[in-house]
């Protein structure tokens, strides 16, 4: 070959070789694309699982502020409304002022979504395991003083887990997505709903809060003071058992009088 072909034949190659070095751009452009694409519809998915409250919630506590509200030509503001919470998500995300991680942290913290969600499962049975030694914990070692209700009770089981379980975080009065105020909440995850009823609507009541509270917090448990003067001690069972049967929600029961008396606990 001669000096003239070779500089065809290398002119040949870096063609060649600019060619193929743009078609592997254009694949990886494709490519960043059908990822980033994934990554806004599984963002997407997400947020609708959130309710109103919760996308307030998630922009106040990420970014500090709200969207803009929606204004008409008469400068009239108008309640914003979903859409608007979701496309200001978005534009924050594209700005890279909020990351996917950031709301997924936010979902599971929440409960909005379950870990499953994600594809992956938490440790259910070392969950497990722990939600029933604080439940033995209270069985087998709580006894209530003198109560004057509800809060009462309350406030003596909060002091007795903060004892028993230093090293764990526990709340009162936690509000749910729900809008309903769960009575304790362990680690975020074990929760615990106090009742002291008078009657049998309390605890068709109670029965329905247990519902909407188990799909936020799988680890739940009712505890019942049975007040032996008011001879509720058959529907409290009856109920007990349907708490158990429909919704998987354990009970503990304890049987005593308001005015001291020693009470006996019995688990459901």
């Amino acid at each position: 070959m001669g000096i003239i072909g070779k500089l065809m034949e290398n002119r040949r190659i870096k063609k060649e070789q600019e060619r193929l070095r743009e078609q592997e751009k254009l694949l990886r452009q494709e490519e960043e694309r059908r990822k980033h694409d994934k990554i806004l519809k599984e963002i997407s998915d997400l947020l609708d699982k959130f309710r109103m409250d919760d996308l307030k919630k998630l922009c106040q506590d990420y970014l500090g502020m709200l969207p803009n509200p929606n204004v008409d030509e008469s400068g009239n503001r108008y309640k914003l409304d979903r859409r608007k919470f979701i496309n200001f998500i978005f534009q924050n995300i594209e700005s890279n002022e909020l990351k996917f991680q950031q709301i997924k942290d936010f979902a599971l913290q929440e409960h909005i979504v379950v870990p499953s969600f994600f594809g992956f499962e938490t440790n259910k049975e070392e969950y497990q395991r722990e939600f029933e030694s604080i439940i033995n914990a209270i069985k087998s070692n709580f006894v209530p003083e003198k109560i004057s209700d509800e809060e009462h009770l309350e406030a003596q089981i909060v002091i007795f887990l903060k004892a028993k379980f230093p090293d764990k975080k526990i709340m009162r009065q936690v509000k749910t997505k729900f809008e309903g105020e769960l009575d304790i909440l362990i680690d975020d995850k074990y929760a615990l709903e106090l009742k002291v009823p008078t009657s049998r609507t309390v605890l068709r009541n109670l029965s329905a809060q247990l519902e909407e509270y188990k799909e936020q917090y799988p680890f739940l448990c009712a505890y019942i003071f049975e007040n032996q003067e008011l001879n509720l001690s058959n529907v409290i069972t009856e109920y007990a058992d349907k708490f158990k049967r429909d919704y998987g929600v354990p009970s503990i029961i304890f049987k005593g009088e308001k005015r001291g008396e020693t009470s006996n606990n019995i688990q459901c």
